[in-house]
C-alpha cells in the first residue's frame, strides 16, 4: 500500500511543484523587478481571482475526486468518465465564467471600494491582462482530476513542465526589459495557457484517456431527470461552496492586511507564498488518497479502502512535520527567495514559526481530504472550511489587525487558529468511517440504459479488449489474484499511445 501511495504522489507532487512553482518563480522575478507597490497589486490581484474564480472552478473539479474515482473502481473502461468530465467543464464555464466577466468587466469599480488608491491602478491592470490564464487554469483542473482518478498521473506533470519552459523563456525577458504590472500578468497567462494546450493535447493522444472520453449528445450531458446527474449538481454545489469557504478564507486575509497598510500586505503575502510552495507534497498525498480510495470504494472493497486511508494519512503526518519543522527552523531559505528588502525578510521570519504550525495542519489535513471526498464525504469539508475561515480565522483576524494592531503577526495567528480546528475536525471524521457502511450505501449510478452512448463497434471492442501499449490492467495493478484476494500494487505511468 505504502509502494502505491508514493508511486501515485510523487508524479502529483512533481506536478504540483511545477504548477505552483510557476507562479512562485513568476513572483520571485517581479519582486526584483517591480516596485514594492507593484508588487503588492500583483498578489493582490492573484487573491482576487483565487477567491473569485479559480476557488468556484476547483469546486466544480473537486467532484470528479468522488465520482470518476468511484466509477473508474466499478469499470475501468467505462465511458461514463467522459460525460463526469463535460458535466464538470460545463460547469466550470458557468460557474467560473460569470465572475471572471464581472471582475474583469468592472475591475476598477470594484477595487476602489475596498482598497487604498495606490493599488487600484495596477491591480486593475493586473486584472485586465491574466483572464485568459484564469480560465484556462480552471479547464486545466477539471482535465486533471479526469486523468488522475485513472491514475494516469504523468501527462499533468508534463503539461506543467511546459508551462515551466514558457515561463523560463519569457521572464528573463521581461526582467531584463523592467517589465511591470502588465508584463508579468501576460506571463502568468503563457504559462497557464501553455498547461493547458499541452494536456489537452496529452490527453487526447492517450487511448486509454480517449476511449473513457466516449461520445455523448448533450441531452445525456444536461439531463435533469437522471440521478446521476442530480448527484452530480448536489456535489457540485457543496464543492464550490467548500472551495469558496477556504480560498475566500485564505485571500480574506490579503484583504484585510491590504486595508491595513501596504507593508503587512507584503509581509503576509511574502509568508503565505512561501506556505503555498511548501504545501506541494500534500497535493500529491490527496491524489493518491482520492484515487486509491475511491477506486476501491467503487470495487466494494472495504480493506483496501481503509488501509489505503490509514497509509495516506501516516505519510501526509510524516512530511508535514519534516516540511514543517524545516521552514520552522530555517525560514529565511525560502522568505529571502521573494525579496531583496533586508527588513521585510526579517519580519517575515519573525512569524514563520507560526506559519510553520499552519503548514503542519494543512499539509496533513489536505491529504485526509482526498479520503473525505473519495468516500462522499463533501459535506464534512464544507462543513469544515466554513467554521475553520469564516468562524475561526477571520474573527481573529479582524481583532489581531485592527482592535489590536498586530500586523501580519496577527494575520498569521489567526490562519494558524483556522487550520489548527480543521486539522483536528479531519482526523475525527477519519476515524468515525464505518467502512463496511461505506461499502454498502454506493453512488447512484446514471441511468445507462436511457442514455445515448453513441460509440461504433470499432470502439466498443477495443475497450473490451484494452491495448498493454496504452492501458494498465488495473485490476492486476491492484493486486486481484486468482483467488480473489487485494493488495495493492503501484499504479503510476500510462504511457501515451497514438491515435488511430
Amino acid at each position: 500500500m505504502l509502494r502505491s501511495i508514493i508511486c501515485l504522489a510523487l508524479p502529483s507532487v512533481a506536478t504540483q511543484c511545477l504548477r505552483v512553482g510557476a507562479l512562485q518563480f513568476t513572483l520571485m522575478v517581479a519582486g526584483r523587478t517591480v516596485s514594492s507597490t507593484e508588487f503588492a497589486a500583483i498578489s493582490l490581484g492573484m487573491s482576487l481571482v483565487n477567491a473569485c474564480v479559480v476557488s468556484a472552478g476547483m469546486g466544480v473539479a473537486s467532484v470528479l475526486d468522488t465520482i470518476a474515482t468511484q466509477e473508474f473502481g466499478r469499470d475501468p473502461q467505462s465511458a461514463f468518465l467522459g460525460l463526469a468530465l463535460r458535466r464538470a467543464l460545463i460547469a466550470t464555464t458557468i460557474i467560473a465564467g460569470i465572475p471572471l466577466v464581472l471582475l474583469t468587466l468592472f475591475r476598477r469599480e470594484l477595487l476602489g471600494i475596498a482598497f487604498h488608491s495606490d493599488l487600484v491602478e495596477p491591480t486593475s491592470t493586473y486584472l485586465a491582462f491574466t483572464w485568459p490564464g484564469t480560465l484556462a487554469l480552471v479547464y486545466q483542473s477539471c482535465l486533471q482530476k479526469y486523468v488522475n482518478a485513472q491514475g494516469i498521473v504523468n501527462l499533468p506533470l508534463m503539461g506543467n513542465a511546459v508551462s515551466i519552459v514558457t515561463l523560463l523563456v519569457l521572464l528573463p525577458v521581461v526582467h531584463a526589459l523592467h517589465g511591470g504590472v502588465a508584463e508579468f500578468a501576460l506571463v502568468v497567462s503563457a504559462g497557464r495557457l501553455a498547461a493547458f494546450v499541452s494536456l489537452a493535447f496529452l490527453a487526447s493522444r492517450t487511448q486509454a484517456a480517449r476511449r473513457r472520453w466516449g461520445t455523448w449528445q448533450m441531452r445525456d450531458v444536461i439531463s435533469p431527470n437522471d440521478e446521476g446527474f442530480r448527484l452530480f449538481a448536489s456535489l457540485t454545489g457543496q464543492s464550490v461552496m467548500s472551495s469558496i469557504f477556504e480560498r475566500f478564507g485564505f485571500e480574506m486575509m490579503s484583504f484585510l492586511c491590504a486595508s491595513v497598510n501596504t507593508r503587512t500586505l507584503h509581509v503576509y503575502t511574502l509568508v503565505f507564498n512561501a506556505w503555498i510552495l511548501l504545501f506541494s507534497p500534500a497535493a500529491g498525498l490527496y491524489v493518491a488518497g482520492s484515487t486509491l480510495v475511491g477506486n476501491a470504494v467503487g470495487r466494494r472493497d472495504a480493506a483496501t479502502a481503509e488501509s489505503a486511508a490509514v497509509a495516506s494519512f501516516g505519510v501526509s503526518l510524516v512530511c508535514a512535520t519534516v516540511v514543517a519543522g524545516c521552514f520552522g527552523l530555517w525560514p529565511s531559505v525560502v522568505t529571502t527567495l521573494y525579496t531583496g528588502d533586508v527588513a521585510v525578510a526579517e519580519a517575515a521570519n519573525f512569524v514563520a514559526p507560526i506559519v510553520a504550525l499552519s503548514l503542519f495542519c494543512d499539509i496533513t489535513s489536505y491529504g485526509s481530504q482526498g479520503t473525505l471526498r473519495a468516500t462522499n464525504r463533501v459535506a464534512v469539508v464544507t462543513l469544515g472550511m466554513f467554521v475553520s475561515q469564516w468562524l475561526v480565522a477571520v474573527p481573529v483576524a479582524v481583532t489581531f489587525l485592527f482592535a489590536v494592531p498586530y500586523g501580519a503577526l496577527g494575520a498569521c495567528f489567526a490562519a494558524s487558529c483556522g487550520m489548527s480546528f480543521i486539522f483536528l475536525l479531519y482526523c475525527v471524521s477519519l476515524a468515525r468511517i464505518e467502512w463496511s457502511e461505506v461499502i454498502s450505501t454506493p453512488m447512484p449510478e446514471e441511468d445507462r440504459a436511457g442514455l445515448s452512448v453513441a460509440e461504433d463497434a470499432e470502439d466498443v471492442d477495443d475497450c473490451n479488449e484494452p491495448s498493454e501499449s496504452t492501458t494498465v490492467d488495473f485490476h492486476r495493478a491492484a493486486g486481484k489474484t486468482s483467488e480473489g484476494d487485494t493488495e495493492m500494487a503501484p499504479l503510476c505511468f500510462i504511457p501515451l499511445g497514438r491515435s488511430s
